[in-house]
């Protein structure tokens, strides 16, 4: 920016200062559309299909080249300010939260600041138009490009827009998500038990029909917690559910053997046991700490929260989907379910939720009750069945 400015005011090698300011734009430009074109050589069809985002990035980097420059010397100034001369604010930074609060000012100063560039930019324009020197190569693309820096911003902000709309997801898309989710829950409903101490096993080979792994991680533990978190705000635990299977894992917390206070890396889920080589591994834990931290978290948010809520109703009728999705109505289970999906499809809250929850204890019992006819699919009937029940129980 210095170079360009600099070469522009006094005239000295314009040209060439421009030149090579736009080189180190269009360089990395030019060696991506050659990696984009060997990859379509080699048979990938999509391989062009971001070229035009590749020109549009340097074409914004050009246009905001002004707006970084400032950035760039404010960092500087503020810093070498701080160290030489005031010595305060060496550490100063903002929690999430209050970047966000702030994200509104920021955002009315961010435009503020192009505006004024783009001000300056025309200036800077007509007073070369009063030299007579309006259309130089040297200059008049990157003026004309800064000028129009505040619409170039706008345009990025239609984009971002266009493609949060684009990334909507539909309901039926929701729906299918929903499902995957309570069939993913089933996977921790299995296998993370009294048996094993309340300890997710590390992975089960079904293809192979071998036993589950009966070993466990940090890393493993703190995803088995956010998976009781997170199936309690589908709907498919209820809040006392989620305490009391999380608190069995803390209690087993407790007694695992530890070094220097940390926990080791892999103990076996029914001895509780560490399994040799022991040691301490930094990600595993790191990935455990995180997990207690969303866990404090969600039973903070917990405590302002009604017991019974609408999410309870939808983890019901995601379960019951499942059913439908798996096995084809009977003449034991046709009515039973037709009348299940009819109770959870709307949405309802307050006493109308608890009176939907309880008209649906009888047709889910009817459900279980007619296991006893089934011999095909026995095992994942009785699972899905039973799991229902306990549900609307619950």
């Amino acid at each position: 920016m210095v170079l360009l400015i600099c070469s522009w005011l006094f005239d000295v090698a314009a040209i060439a200062a421009s030149t090579l300011v736009a080189l180190v734009l269009l360089i990395p430009l030019f060696f991506q559309l050659l990696q984009r074109l060997a990859e379509r050589w080699r048979g990938d069809v999509r391989a062009l299909y971001g070229a035009s985002t590749d020109l549009n990035r340097a074409i914004v980097v050009a246009a905001f080249l002004p707006h970084q420059a400032y950035l760039a010397l404010d960092a500087i100034v503020r810093s070498c300010y701080r160290l030489r001369v005031s010595g305060r604010h060496l550490l100063e930074w903002q929690t999430a939260e209050m970047s966000h609060l702030a994200a509104r000012a920021h955002l009315d100063a961010f435009r503020a600041q192009f505006w004024l560039i783009s001000a300056l930019a025309a200036i800077s324009l007509l007073a070369l138009d009063l030299r007579g020197f309006f259309w130089e190569p040297a200059w008049a693309p990157f003026l004309l490009l800064w000028v129009s820096a505040p619409a170039v911003q706008h345009w990025i902000g239609w984009q971002r827009r266009a493609v949060r709309k684009l990334e909507q997801i539909e309901i039926e898309d929701k729906h299918y998500l929903r499902r995957v989710a309570r069939e993913t829950w089933r996977y921790l409903d299995d296998f993370v038990g009294p048996n094993h101490n309340w300890l997710p096993r590390d992975n089960y080979q079904e293809a192979l029909r071998v036993e589950t792994a009966a070993r466990t991680s940090p890393t493993n533990i703190g995803m088995w917690l956010m998976s009781a978190v997170s199936a309690r705000d589908l709907g498919f635990l209820t809040p006392e559910g989620m305490i009391d299977r999380c608190s069995s894992t803390m209690e087993t917390l407790e007694k695992l053997e530890r070094c220097e206070g940390h926990i080791l890396n892999w103990y076996n889920t029914r001895t509780l046991e560490p399994l040799q080589p022991k040691y301490v591994s930094t990600v595993d834990s790191g990935n455990l700490i995180a997990s207690l931290w969303v866990l404090a978290q969600a039973c903070q948010e917990m405590e302002a929260q009604p017991q019974l809520e609408e999410r309870a109703l939808r983890g019901l009728a995601d379960t019951v989907a499942v059913i439908l999705d798996r096995f084809a109505p009977d003449h034991t289970t046709a009515v039973p379910l037709e009348t299940l999906r009819g109770l959870f499809h709307e949405e309802s809250s307050g006493v109308e939720l608890m009176e939907r929850i309880r008209l649906a204890a009888e047709p889910a019992r009817k459900l279980t009750n007619s296991l006893r006819w089934t011999i095909s699919e026995a095992e994942e009937r009785a699972y899905w069945f039973t799991r229902l029940e306990e549900q609307v129980q619950a």
